[in-house]
């Protein structure tokens, strides 16, 4: 008579499983990958470490210091759409700032005078008489 094969608890998420061979410690390919991956860190004695993603709230771990969201395709996409509109807010501001200063380069400097001095002047804010910049 054939031996009946026991239950067994899956070494990485503890459900029971049906082993297909002996040696068979883990329940299903997404559980072996995660068991081989802890092992290779174990090995390297990498650091983990244990976040919370900022867009779904899930815990997660991760062997890189700064990653923020959890990986998940949804994550990333809304992650990616916030850092564009953040770039793109920033540069708006950058932009702004380049156009006020523009506004006040005296470019009506005469021709004898000297202009790297005068704009150096004018940038710390110590403008020569109005006939150097009539901003002033």
């Amino acid at each position: 008579m054939a031996a009946m094969k026991k239950k067994r608890l899956c070494a990485v998420c503890k459900k029971e499983f049906l082993p297909n061979s002996g040696v068979q410690i883990v329940c299903s390919d997404i559980c072996k990958s995660i068991r081989i991956r802890d092992q290779y860190r174990k090995k390297r004695g990498t650091k983990v470490y244990n976040r919370e993603c900022i867009i779904c709230g899930k815990p997660f771990e991760t062997a890189r210091e700064k990653q923020i969201t959890c990986g998940s395709e949804d994550c990333q996409k809304e992650h990616l759409r916030h850092l564009s509109l953040e770039n793109n807010r920033k540069a708006r501001q950058r932009r702004e700032e380049v156009r006020k200063h523009r506004k006040n380069i005296p470019w009506n400097i005469p021709a004898t005078a000297d202009p790297f001095k005068n704009f150096e002047l004018h940038c710390q804010g110590f403008v020569p008489d109005a006939a150097i910049c009539p901003l002033g």
